[in-house]
């Protein structure tokens, strides 16, 4: 079973009740996968997350648009054949360029007169080496830099870097769960558990016997899941004593 840092899909938390059940065909697959969803919005909506990859048109100003999706950055960078070169992180870039004749311009640092002999040893060639190069106050890489303009939901490029389309990775909040959804790993009992009794509703009835001990099964998977995903530091024993007691003042 594939797996990305303690958590799976339902697709494979659907395939595993079809293997357990010695299953052949993917018939009942869609229907699993609808009870799977039903589980998933009651109880995981809080602990799933969703990776996802597009491109972002960089509009005039260099900057791209945060997706409405977004929790939170993993690369941004730009695509070379099959690998992935990174825009750096730069906290320094102005979040409004100065535009010069409609075109938007970076802002040059200034340097003293004592800096422009500092040298810095970050260049390499095949025949000497480590080349000292003098300081002149800039110092791009290759592809380029940005900061965020999380005020604007925007990401913000140094005016150096030419117009383009940028790659972003990034980890999305779950509005639409489907078979590609990322569950926690340990919740995969607590949906199985879900699935089946959905199914046996649906076969037998709300009020027939199987139809209730597997919701009581269900139920105490759901109580396993909880506990294992409280926190179980001193903080948060604290905080447990402290939402259970009570202050009673005597009169």
């Amino acid at each position: 079973m594939k797996t990305e840092q303690g958590y799976t899909t339902l697709d494979n938390v659907i395939r595993e009740i079809l293997l357990n059940e010695r299953r052949t065909t993917l018939h009942k697959y869609i229907w699993y996968l609808s009870y799977a969803i039903k589980s998933f919005r009651q109880f995981m909506i809080d602990e799933s997350r969703e990776v996802k990859t597009t491109l972002l048109i960089m509009d005039n100003k260099k900057s791209v648009k945060f997706p409405n999706d977004l929790i939170q950055w993993t690369k941004i960078g730009l695509i070379f054949k099959d690998r992935v070169k990174l825009f750096i992180p730069d906290e320094t870039i102005a979040l409004h360029f100065e535009k010069e004749g409609g075109v938007y311009q970076p802002n040059d640092p200034w340097v003293s007169r004592d800096a422009l002999n500092l040298p810095f040893s970050n260049f390499y060639d095949d025949v000497r080496g480590r080349i000292n190069l003098p300081l002149k106050g800039k110092a791009y890489n290759s592809i380029g830099y940005y900061r965020f303009n999380k005020a604007c939901r925007e990401i913000q490029f140094d005016a150096a870097v030419d117009k383009c389309s940028v790659y972003v990775e990034y980890i999305a909040n779950v509005c639409g769960p489907c078979n590609k959804t990322y569950v926690p790993i340990v919740a995969m009992d607590m949906i199985q558990e879900a699935i089946q009794y959905y199914d046996r509703k649906f076969r037998f009835g709300e009020h027939d016997k199987r139809t209730i001990d597997q919701r009581l099964t269900w139920e105490a998977s759901v109580m396993n899941y909880k506990g294992r995903v409280s926190d179980l530091s001193e903080q948060g024993l604290r905080d447990i004593i402290m939402r259970n007691t009570h202050q009673f003042f005597k009169i």
